[in-house]
């Protein structure tokens, strides 16, 4: 059987970690092996030291089967610390080890679990992802943080035996006389760089805290270092050029670990929920799509914008789709037909069909025309209000956003008809990361603008519209 290594850059990184340091941060591109270098810590410990008992966070629970569970049946496979073997709770992804350690795994969205941990004790929290936890979740009055409180461990001769010299005491334990250790408690933290608008930014390279706005500077505490993919040999081929396509700022995060300029810090990507594979399967009221048409062709930096939403019966807002490309004529006709042939019929399993495509009508009066004859009136609408400027629309919508209404998708969830989340996902959160009160600051803004108008349409829906136009076949492109 093979055995775990850790790449170079994994080592250097485990080498420097010394034990004054509480705070232990790996951020970068995606597929550099930071996740699989700290499980691999995690469970290094469980062997080390029986009954110990350790926490891993993410900022929501259904992303664990495809992520956390899979690296440790990968270093299952490489037989990591063989003397000291686990099993995996499927129900609640507690991982379980022969001399009673125990790693909990719980997402921030889980409630009733998430309130559980905090009332319990452990001697690592590991924050996996953690750009994607919110900040009342880790440094408010209930947060996670303050369970780093595990104090002496109580062992038996026997656990002793397993345990290297020095590593345990013999001592007072609550006024008894026995064997014991005390590990250093210790914080992981791992995420791909987002815009400097995020808390990561401020805590992690400001060095300010992100609650109370204290300096944290000369603090010996923190061990802060970057890896990225190009420092994995087993990392994705063709990484570089895939995430090329999506833009500079998806490159500047997912392959060279950089956090990226902002515009206005009026929106952040924690402000968005989260949804997975598995909720797609649930009643939807409508699926519509939200269309930014590029003004004109030969504005080449203009990009053409087609999002495609479905709303539950809580009025929440799910993207379920999205083409971004430039141009506005031909290429605007191609585009349009896939998205309707791919979403006509909604999910295909009884749901609701693609009820309406809402573009604003200013602009756009000859487009909306020649949609309406090929797609029919009632699918094509021309509704939208733009008689405010783009910040005052925003505006309107803001409220919507920060209450977490907007579910964009885990960036494995795979879309209907083809293609993965993770195609546009990043391109989506960076763009209105960089939007601001004033158009100077950011470069593009089409997202923003299907975005605000998807919330319009969501704000004005009185009742379920199941309408389906079932005339498609006549149409030629």
């Amino acid at each position: 059987m093979n055995s775990f290594k850790f790449t170079k850059a994994q080592q250097d990184f485990v080498k420097n970690i010394n034990p004054i340091h509480r705070h232990i941060c790996c951020y970068g591109g995606t597929g550099s092996g930071k996740t699989i270098m700290f499980l691999s810590l995690l469970i290094i410990k469980c062997g080390l030291y029986p009954k110990s008992t350790h926490l891993v966070v993410r900022g929501h629970s259904n992303s664990f089967k495809e992520t956390i569970v899979k690296d440790f049946q990968r270093l299952e496979m490489y037989n990591l610390y063989e003397a000291n073997p686990w099993k995996i709770n499927h129900t609640d992804y507690t991982i379980s080890f022969a001399n009673g350690s125990t790693i909990q795994c719980v997402g921030s969205d889980q409630t009733h679990h998430f309130r559980k941990v905090q009332g319990a004790r452990y001697s690592t929290i590991y924050l996996n992802e953690c750009s994607k936890l919110q900040v009342p979740h880790l440094f408010g009055s209930e947060g996670i943080m303050g369970r780093l409180t595990q104090g002496k461990v109580v062992i038996t001769e026997q656990e002793a035996k397993t345990m290297q010299d020095g590593s345990y005491h013999y001592g007072d334990v609550n006024g008894v006389k026995c064997l014991y250790y005390e590990l250093k408690k210790q914080y992981y933290y791992d995420f791909n760089p987002p815009t400097k608008a995020h808390w990561t930014y401020k805590y992690f390279i400001q060095r300010i805290h992100p609650v109370t706005g204290h300096s944290l500077q000369g603090n010996k505490n923190f061990y802060i270092a970057i890896i990225n993919p190009a420092q994995n040999p087993y990392s994705t081929a063709n990484l570089y050029e895939n995430l090329e396509e999506q833009g500079s700022k998806t490159l500047q995060s997912l392959c060279l670990g950089e956090f990226q300029d902002i515009g206005g810090n009026v929106m952040s990507r924690d402000m968005f929920s989260t949804y997975h594979q598995g909720d797609l399967d649930q009643p939807w009221i409508s699926i519509f799509a939200t269309i930014d048409v590029a003004f004109t062709d030969a504005k080449q930096s203009d990009y053409s914008v087609f999002c495609v939403w479905g709303i539950n019966e809580n009025k929440h807002l799910y993207l379920l789709d999205m083409w971004r490309f430039k141009g506005r004529s031909g290429t605007f006709d191609k585009y349009f037909y896939q998205m309707y042939m791919k979403w006509k019929d909604g999910f295909r399993n009884g749901s609701s069909g693609l009820h309406g495509v809402y573009l604003e009508k200013i602009r756009n009066e000859r487009l909306i025309d020649e949609l309406q004859v090929k797609y029919g009136k009632s699918l094509i609408k021309d509704t939208l209000p733009r008689s405010k400027d783009k910040f005052s629309r925003f505006l309107d919508a803001q409220g919507f956003i920060e209450q977490g209404k907007i579910f964009l998708p885990n960036i494995d969830v795979q879309i209907q008809g083809g293609g993965f989340a993770k195609d546009f996902l990043e391109t989506f959160l960076v763009e209105c990361e960089a939007f601001s009160d004033n158009p100077k600051d950011y470069e593009h803004d089409d997202i923003v603008d299907c975005t605000a108008d998807a919330v319009y349409v969501v704000k004005t829906l009185k009742r379920p519209m199941l309408i389906v136009n079932n005339d498609w076949q006549s149409f030629v492109i």
